[in-house]
């Protein structure tokens, strides 16, 4: 029983501590928000669809924001997007997943926070990479990613020679929208029309200071929980200790004088 008193608020402080969170206080790093003449659909052509992205912030990812939308149909789809931040190697995402979380709020006004720390280093490339978990087999299109073309629209219908019209978006010049055909192992840049160069999703990434990793905070928290348990133990001890006086006539030892457990001083600190 007492130690279930003891192990009850760290298992309190773990479940917090896991739950993905948004840091009050974080600063908007990158985003592409700027026109809308381009829809990414998600499962159909491919499952796993993703922007990568340049980061300006030295800290941690809080959050990021993404503008994707059910497509319609009755019933209406209800299922979880599934988003996360890999690394990138020559402009594609990789296999590292640095950060996942799954939400049903994906609206580019929503916020998405990640449970795990995700570092930020200014000039280094990341990805975030989104499919609809419980997705039927990919080919049935759920949702799509909103975004937009390059700064030219060519070889569209009823367009005057030579076929161009400006598109007046200045696309995003720290990634590009990729996707992948086989689950997300093997990607590509996703094609643009014959004279845009670029397509770009909507986007937010927001980095904060960096902060103690998880684990660190878990072990400082349950560290300090169970030497205040022991402690407490300890005095519970001392104060139900027979102190009669033995048969040698020597005066008893206090238990709570020597604790079998010494708590750590007051300067130590948990690494």
């Amino acid at each position: 029983m007492n130690f279930l008193r003891i192990i009850r608020p760290a298992l309190a402080l773990i479940s917090c501590c896991l739950q993905p969170t948004f840091v009050a206080g974080a600063t908007l790093d990158q985003s592409f928000t700027s026109g809308d003449g381009l829809t990414g659909v998600i499962n159909g052509c491919c499952a796993f669809v993703g922007q990568t992205y340049t980061a300006g912030r030295s800290g941690t990812l809080a959050g990021v924001s993404v503008d994707v939308h059910y497509l319609e149909r009755q019933p209406a789809f209800d299922l979880p997007l599934d988003v996360q931040i890999r690394t990138v190697v020559n402009g594609l995402p990789t296999s590292t997943v640095l950060g996942e979380t799954a939400t049903r709020a994906f609206d580019l006004d929503d916020v998405i926070g990640f449970a795990q720390q995700i570092p930020q280093v200014p000039g280094e490339q990341y990805a975030i990479v989104v499919h609809f978990l419980e997705a039927p087999p990919q080919g049935n299109a759920v949702g799509a990613w909103i975004g937009a073309l390059g700064p030219f629209v060519c070889g569209l219908p009823g367009l005057p020679p030579p076929g161009c019209a400006p598109n007046n978006v200045v696309p995003y010049p720290g990634g590009s929208a990729v996707s992948s055909f086989d689950g997300g192992t093997t990607w590509s840049v996703v094609p643009a029309s014959p004279a845009t160069s670029e397509i770009d999703f909507h986007f937010k990434t927001f980095v904060a200071a960096a902060v103690p990793e998880p684990t660190s905070l878990l072990l400082t928290g349950v560290g300090l929980i169970a030497l205040l348990g022991f402690r407490r133990l300890a005095s519970e001890s001392g104060s139900t200790a027979d102190t009669r006086a033995p048969a040698s006539g020597r005066p008893p030892t206090s238990v709570a004088a020597t604790p079998y457990i010494q708590p750590a001083a007051a300067s130590s600190s948990f690494r």
